[in-house]
Formats: C-alpha cells, structure tokens, sequence
C-alpha cells in the first residue's frame, strides 16, 4: 500500500521550493535585500503625502507672501480725509482703477488682461491670464459646486472664472435651435434671442443658481450686487416677481403687491373700454391693472433652503424639494439681485454717483426680459446704464484685496453674461448688444419674421426708397437731405402723415418745417391730450395739410389719425408697420419708406427674410410692393 505521509512531504518540499524561487525572483526584481525594500503600493503612497505636504506648504508661502503684499500697498494707498489731519487734497474722485494698478505694480505686472504677484526674489506667487488656462492646482482647489434637488430643471454649475474664447453662433427658431439656446444660457453666453425662446421660466432658475453658487465660492468681488434685471415698469416687474415666487419663498409680499400694483377700486369700465380699443399689444403694456410708474428700485437676497432632518423612516409619500429663500428690500450691501429700470439708475448716478457705480460695479449677469421696450422709453438711458456698469468704483473702503477674484484688477466687464430678450429685432439693439463682449461667447437667434405686409387689411401699395449712405456718420445727413426735398414737393398737399421712429431726427424736420412755413400739427409724447384732440380735428377737416407723428407717441398713446391720403416713414418703424397704417384705417393710401443700408434689420422685419435678401443683393433706389 502506499505510503500516505510521503505524499504530504513530498508536497511541502514543492511549496518551499515554489517560496524560494518567488523571493530569487522578487530578489532579482527589487534587489539583493527583499527585506528592506517595500512593495510598490506602499512607495507610491508615501510619495503622493510627500507631494500633498509639498503642496500645503507652498500654498501657505504664497498665501503669507500675497498678504504682506497687499498690507504693503494698502499703506501704500491714499488715505481718506478722515484719517488724514491734513487740509490737502486726497484723490477721492480718482477711480480706484489707478491704485489697484499700483497695487499690482508692486509685485508684478498687470497689462492686456493678465494678472501676475511675485515675491521679492521673483518666485511666481499666483497668476491669471484672460487668454489662458488655470493651473491643474487651482482648478482642484475650486469648491464642489453641484446643484441642489430644489431645482426644477437640471442644469451645469458655473464656469470656474476663466476665459473660454467662443466663435459666434448663428442660431433660427427651429426646436434643434431652442435647445442650443439653452446650453448657450447655462454656458455664461450672451445671448440676444426672441421672447418666446429665452422666456423668464428658462431664465430665473438661471439665475438663482447662480447666485446660490457663487455666495459658495470663498473669492468675492467689490460688491455683493450679482445680477442685474432692467425692466421698464413696475407692473412688468410684479409680473415677473410672481414668477419667480413660484421658484423662491420670497417674504413681504403683501408690501410687494401694495407697491407694484394697482388697486382695483382706482380702475373704472371706462379705462377698459378705451384700453381695449387700443389692441392687445397695448393692453400687454398698458393694462389699467399694470403700474406704469418707471422710477423704482428692488433689491432682494437670497439663500439656500433649509433641508429638514431625515427621521430614518421611509415615507411612502413623494416631499417636494425645499424652496430657496428670499428676502425683499433688503439693503444693497446684502442684496444680491436689484431690479430696476434705466430711467431710475440715470436719477440714481445724477444723485449719487458714487454709491451707483459702487454697487453695479460687479455684475455678473444683466437681464433684459423686455428690451424693445426698455428702448423706446429712451435708447440714451439704456446704453448709459449699460455703460456704467461694472465700472470700477471709487472708494475702496471696506473690500478685502486678499479675497478679490483677479480677474476684477483689470475692470474688464468681458466675464459679464448680457440676456436680451426682444419681440422683434432692430439695429439699436443689434448695437448694444455687439458694445458688450463677452469672453465666454455670443448667440444672436434669428427671430424668424414674416412679412407684416401680406397681414395689413388695407388695399395699399407700399413703396420702399434707398437713401445713399456711404458712412454711418452721414446717416442723419442722409435723411435730412431728403427730407427737405420731401418738404418742398409736400408743401401744397393735404393728408400727409410724416412717422419719424427716431425723436432726434424728428426735431430737425421741425425746424426745418418752421423755415418753409408750412402749416402742421405735431403728435410727440409730450403733447397734452387737447392738442391732440385739436390737431386731428384740424388735420381731418384740412385746416392743416401735415401732420408729424414720433415713434414713442404712437407706442404709449395709439393715436388714430383720420384724413390720410399719404404714408411717408422717415425709416423703417418695425414692429408697428402694420399697427400705423391699420389705426388710419382709409383704403387706397399711398406708402413710402425711407431706408439705408443701415437699416436692413427693420426692413426684415417688415417685409420678411427673403425679401430683405433681394432689397440688399439689388441695386436699384425703389422697390414697390402690392
């Protein structure tokens, strides 16, 4: 019989063998002494804590290094005149661009965008660059910045604050086209889009995100101030409070509605009937029930929710998610949205101007639900508005150099995201828009507009002129010119209506219709209502052969004018084409509209996209419609 215990010792004689030959080759391997050395897992560990030391400790080198440079240059700023014993004079109503610059100047170089500290030796401190890229260290050191269940739609969070370089896009009003307007929204793009593809219900979501995300980061700006929305009433602005209520908590409310409403006992039958005779794009704005006072300013914060404690027990019924919270009327030190008109910062910046550039001097977004009407109140308080902000302040007193993005030493508003939304499309505000770059990129949707001539109720044969402009200088020129040969071959006519969109022009036709003495009556936004009622009386029974109607005047008031045999547009109105010739209401008149090269994109939006392509690819000086 075999043996059993020679089997199990033959078999630990393999094993040994088999242990010896794995240490020969390990030893091979690693070395003569396999004791002493330590596996590869173990090396690796030791060498990522040596690296993570290295790192923790170079970081408190620089952040030692970069707070001794700003007490530096804090005792090397001006004082104010209150520290100062002195009767000199201090540089207070200096911008603090110059000092931030020296601040700079006294560690590195702040030129073309880019931002460098460095220590005495010239060992490079922390840097920043438009045109680049963040170091892999500093985009790791960026908080978690994932957004809560609390959002009714899923989107990305911030950008971390670099320069991303984007080509224009070209964007129609096709389903493919929406949903690239809405990567563009969450990707920081400035965007110029029509009302129904860039509505409040995509926008606001936007912007509490924001503003929850950004009170999270550790760097700040001059001012707490993030997102501006201009809007033109203040019943535009409880329209879009109510909104947004459906996204935050807001609290006072009631004070809200006191304020930004009207009360219903103030309404009578009347005011409805004549609104409603005035059409809906009237009412839209005008409603008797809409505020139409456009001097107000709303500041409000906001604040995570407060998530409640899970008691362990599953519940069989669904929670929705807490709501953020916000507060209204909440000082501008701790507001983080204000929502105003243009009119109200032009009074503001007249008044004060220092505290109006200090709290608009860190914008991060700026909207504009209604940017065509935003415009015809007046085109010059919008663009002052938007020129003043993100403007560098001018006093310092109170911000911390150590916790300032760097981006903001160079008072560039290029990281500020511009979102237009318009019914229709004109060249003032194709003109804002292209004056606010945006390093992150620009979208302009095309609005897609059919000719408005196929929808007017009239028989009328409509007659377009092109005026030789060679520059956008002599644009004015252009129309003056022709308006004085128009003057002299009118002069003798009756039923001419003269619509002048833009007021500038309009009083230079008026002074030229005071030299030829020609007999007229007058429609502009100042007109008291007896005038008016006295003009087109006088007009109708042929007392007066002209009569001048501005753009703004027919936008608020709807006057109807009867007695017209005549149309003549000193430019392309746009949108109201149609609303113009349907208020005179009189078959048979004749049309004519004066246009340049200039004014292509109003043209569009009167006779349509394929017509505006044969009008600009042709040369001919008229073009007659039917």
């Amino acid at each position: 019989m075999p043996s059993f215990k020679k089997k199990k010792k033959d078999k630990k004689k393999d094993k040994k063998k088999k242990k010896g030959s794995a240490q020969s080759s390990k030893s091979k391997y690693w070395g003569e002494d396999p004791e002493n050395l330590e596996k590869p897992g173990k090396k690796r560990k030791k060498e990522s804590e040596e690296k993570q030391q290295e790192k923790k400790r170079l970081k408190e080198e620089r952040e030692q290094a970069s707070a001794a440079a700003v007490d530096e240059s804090v005792q090397s700023l001006p004082r104010s005149d209150a520290d100062s014993d002195s009767d000199s004079d201090s540089d207070d109503s200096q911008p603090v661009g110059s000092t931030l610059t020296d601040l700079v100047g006294l560690t590195g170089k702040a030129s073309g965008g880019s931002f460098s500290d460095s220590d005495d030796d010239g060992d490079s401190v922390e840097s920043f660059s438009d045109s680049g890229s963040e170091s892999d260290e500093e985009a790791a050191e960026l908080p978690d910045l994932d957004t809560r269940t609390w959002l009714s739609c899923e989107e990305p969070p911030p950008l971390p604050f670099k320069s991303k370089t984007v080509n224009d896009l070209s964007i129609t009003s096709n389903s493919e086209d929406v949903a690239s307007i809405n990567s563009a929204l969450h990707s920081y793009h400035s965007i110029l889009a029509p009302t129904a593809s860039l509505s409040p219900s995509k926008v606001l979501p936007h912007l509490t995100s924001h503003v929850l995300n950004s009170n999270a980061l550790e760097k700040c700006q001059f001012t707490r101030v993030k997102v501006l929305v201009l809007l033109p009433t203040r019943g535009m602005c409880l329209k879009l409070m109510e909104k947004w209520r459906s996204i935050v908590d807001f609290d006072d409310c009631e004070r809200l509605e006191e304020e930004y409403g009207v009360p219903e006992d103030t309404i009578t039958e009347e005011d409805w009937r004549k609104s409603k005779s005035k059409g809906k794009s009237f009412n839209r704005f005008f409603a008797p029930n809409i505020n139409n006072d456009d001097d107000f300013k709303l500041s409000l914060s906001l604040s995570r929710p407060d998530v409640p404690k899970s008691s362990g027990k599953k519940s069989k019924k669904s929670t929705p998610p807490p709501k953020p919270r916000g507060k209204l009327h909440t000082p501008y030190d701790a507001s983080d949205v204000l929502l105003t008109t243009p009119l109200s910062l032009t009074l503001w910046a007249e008044r004060s101007k220092d505290d109006c550039v200090k709290y608009l001097s860190s914008l991060e977004i700026i909207y504009l639900p209604h940017s065509s009407f935003n415009h015809l109140q007046n085109p010059q308080h919008l663009k002052s508005s938007l020129q003043t902000c993100n403007s560098t302040p001018y006093s310092t007193e109170g911000v911390d150099f150590s916790k300032l993005h760097p981006f903001i030493l160079d008072s560039s508003p290029r990281r500020r995201q511009l979102l237009m939304s318009s019914d229709f499309n004109t060249k003032e505000l194709n003109s804002i828009f292209n004056q606010a770059p945006n390093n992150f990129g620009s979208v302009k949707a095309s609005f897609g507009l059919t000719s408005q001539l196929k929808k007017v109720n009239l028989n009328l044969t409509h007659t377009f002129k092109r005026l030789p402009c060679t520059s956008y200088s002599h644009y004015l020129k252009s129309y003056l010119l022709s308006t004085s040969h128009l003057l002299s071959s009118i002069s003798d006519k009756k039923g001419v209506l003269i619509y002048i969109p833009d007021y500038l022009l309009y009083t230079h036709v008026r002074v030229e219709m005071l030299k030829k003495n020609i007999k007229h009556v007058a429609f502009t936004e100042y007109s008291r209502w007896s005038e008016v009622q006295r003009g087109r009386s006088w007009f109708y029974h042929g007392k007066r052969g002209v009569a001048v109607m501005t753009g703004r005047a027919f936008f608020y008031n709807r006057y109807k004018v009867r007695g017209v045999d005549t149309v003549y547009f000193l430019g392309p109105p746009g949108w109201e084409y149609r609303e113009v010739l349907e208020g005179m209401g009189r078959q048979g008149m004749e049309v004519v509209t004066f246009f340049t090269k200039w004014d292509m994109i109003n043209v569009k939006g009167i006779v349509g996209e394929e017509e505006c392509k044969r009008i600009r690819k042709s040369d001919a000086e008229s073009f007659c419609f039917e």
